[in-house]
């Protein structure tokens, strides 16, 4: 950060505040530069050789010493800022420790004015939405923080909801599901047939339609694909629908056609996923591995690593369904750029909540600042729960005392902790309730959104306070949890020692916790987001939380997610979704501790956000209008 360090001494020296965000000029000596930039007569020549390759200084010299040469100083503040922050990126630094060895700290303390409140409004304008103009062509970017490195972009391999919508850009599936209007859409097949008994599905696949690398897609791909899921093996996301498929051909080079075990009402909706998504199989059956971090698909938008640590998406020209309206998305990987996380006042947000149109800052950016200008849309809804492993043997497989610990882990009390130890950050928390509330209609669930409701999570929770019982106090209960999650976690060990119960914490990686390691622990704290994949998702938690059910509660729950895979009527599959979690609830094996109501935040200027849209927008619609952007 050498080169950096100089740039900022001479902004320091000699860039008035108003002329920190355009291109000031003055006048200035050899030896006044030398005195700024602590060095020789000689080395002042070096640096401002540099200085200009490297564009950040026009230098208009004047022969004979003691006259004064013009400096034009070409970056703003906020320039310099981003070329900081893209070093931290590459050097995999912390932010802070980039800033304080450029001289940010010099800055700070000679308190220019505006100085000590910059940087939130720096890192605020850093992401966003940005037009440039290349000779006669505008480039539109939009550019986003990522708060975890993204571990994999291959359909059947993502872990995060942040991966998958990524992966919603760069691939196509064969259809489109939307729960706001309950509809599939045409999207790689133009159309499809289904047999009278709900078994036998054929798709029509459109002609003409190409991968990333030049290929066209035809009924291999989509084969290959599909089959590709199913040998994947594990408990995979979804995996109780598509493991319904027994048989996969191309009647020819463009219809394929699928058989399934039994009727699926959730078959159609799957197959608009991210998991459904249609890969080449040309380049995937050479290299297993490679769509991790090189994926290719059919999608709007094709992947482009500029290093490591950025993720670039640029607009695929030759997309079936038209080109995209933006040309560049840059996802910054920032989780490494602060001690204490992001930002002070967004250390602890969630990964699974990525807020596709937000920016850092979470204070007003001031009059005419970005965030001052925010328009937010309700997008869904983020919910933290706890399950019971009734199948480790303890007092925990006795329904009464499982009850009466879930009473003393009030959603309350958990939700206090987590106000008083993140403040502003809990926002819209809701304690307690249920993941469908009980005046929700059919289609409120479809599109994501769940209304408040005085519903409580557990029939014990009605009933008086109550001691721990002595089955409780034998022995510590052992909770587990991702990373993600730890604050939570905290707060229910919190909430636990104030009842008089002792409680462990151990986090796992996510692989961890979706293998074995998950029935050695008593209670497992876990996430789930209600956005345009809802009731595919509460199907799977169910599916998956019979893997730690008594016999007699798994089959109960079983019953009804069979009778729930047959039903057809958005209202019926909402009854039956209800019905379940009662039956979890008054089993205790399900406690809800808290929904959180999400939002997508953006400026006036972003067109194409649609909020009849349920979950995250997606980046193929949005566009800009032209503003006075003087972003650098």
């Amino acid at each position: 950060m050498i080169i950096e360090r100089h740039y900022l001494r001479l902004l320091h020296a000699f860039g008035t505040e108003e002329a920190q965000g355009g291109k000031p000029s003055v006048l200035v000596t050899t030896d006044q530069l030398a005195e700024v930039l602590d060095c020789t007569r000689r080395n002042v020549a070096l640096i401002l050789r540099r200085l200009e390759e490297e564009d950040w200084v026009q230098w208009e010299a004047q022969r004979g010493r003691g006259k004064r040469s013009r400096l034009v100083l070409k970056c703003s503040l906020q320039a310099w800022f981003a070329r900081a922050a893209r070093a931290a990126l590459q050097r995999r630094q912390r932010l802070e420790d980039v800033l304080r060895g450029s001289g940010w700290d010099e800055l700070m303390k000679r308190q220019r004015p505006g100085a000590i409140d910059a940087l939130p409004a720096l890192v605020d304008n850093l992401f966003g939405e940005s037009i440039a103009y290349e000779q006669t062509r505008r480039v539109d970017t939009m550019r986003f923080p990522l708060r975890q490195p993204l571990y994999s972009l291959d359909p059947i391999h993502t872990t995060f909801a942040v991966e998958s919508h990524i992966v919603r850009q760069l691939y196509d599936g064969l259809v489109t599901y939307n729960r706001m209007t309950g509809l599939d859409a045409p999207a790689l097949a133009h159309a499809w047939e289904c047999s009278p008994d709900g078994t036998v599905w054929t798709f029509y696949l459109r002609k003409g339609v190409l991968f990333h690398h030049g290929k066209e897609m035809d009924a291999e791909d989509v084969v290959f694909s599909l089959q590709r899921l199913l040998a994947s093996g594990g408990a995979g996301l979804h995996q109780w629908v598509y493991r319904q498929m027994v048989h996969v051909e191309a009647a020819d080079p463009f219809t394929v056609k699928i058989r399934l075990k039994e009727k699926n009402g959730f078959f159609l909706p799957f197959l608009g996923t991210s998991r459904a998504s249609i890969v080449p199989m040309d380049l995937v059956s050479s290299d297993p591995e490679r769509l991790r971090l090189h994926p290719v698909g059919t999608g709007a938008y094709r992947f482009n690593a500029d290093h490591s640590e950025v993720y670039v998406l640029e607009a695929f020209a030759r997309h079936y369904a038209g080109r995209a309206h933006l040309d560049r998305i840059e996802l910054w990987n920032v989780s490494g750029w602060f001690a204490n996380g992001i930002t002070p006042e967004e250390k602890d947000a969630e990964l699974e909540s990525f807020p596709v149109l937000h920016h850092l800052a979470a204070t007003d950016a001031g009059a005419g600042g970005k965030a001052s200008q925010r328009h937010t849309v309700h997008v869904g809804t983020s919910c933290k729960f706890i399950t019971v492993n009734t199948k480790k043997p303890g007092p925990l497989q006795c329904g009464d005392t499982r009850l009466a610990l879930l009473r003393l882990l009030a959603p309350e009390a958990v939700v206090r902790g987590l106000a008083a130890a993140q403040g502003p950050a809990t926002g819209e928390l809701l304690a307690g309730g249920s993941f469908l509330t009980e005046d929700s209609a059919a289609e409120k669930i479809e599109s994501g959104v769940l209304e408040d409701s005085n519903h409580v999570s557990s029939q014990a929770q009605k009933q008086p306070p109550l001691a721990p019982s002595p089955e409780l106090q034998e022995r510590p209960l052992r909770l587990i949890t991702i990373p993600s999650y730890a604050h939570d976690a905290a707060a229910v060990q919190a909430a636990a020692e104030q009842a008089g119960l002792s409680l462990t914490v151990e986090l796992l990686t996510p692989e961890q916790f979706r293998g074995p390691q998950r029935l050695e622990a008593d209670l497992l704290l876990f996430g789930i987001m209600l956005d345009n994949d809802a009731e595919l998702r509460l199907a799977d938690l169910y599916h998956t939380m019979r893997g730690h059910m008594e016999p007699g509660v798994a089959e109960a729950a079983h019953s009804l997610l069979t009778e729930l895979a047959g039903a057809e009527d958005a209202a019926v599959r909402l009854e039956l979704l209800r019905a379940i979690e009662r039956e979890l609830t008054t089993a205790g094996v399900l406690h809800v501790l808290y929904r959180r109501r999400l939002h997508v935040a953006f400026h006036p200027s972003i067109g194409g956000i649609d909020d009849r849209t349920a979950g995250w927008v997606s980046f193929k619609e949005l566009w800009l209008r032209p503003q006075n952007d003087k972003r650098a």
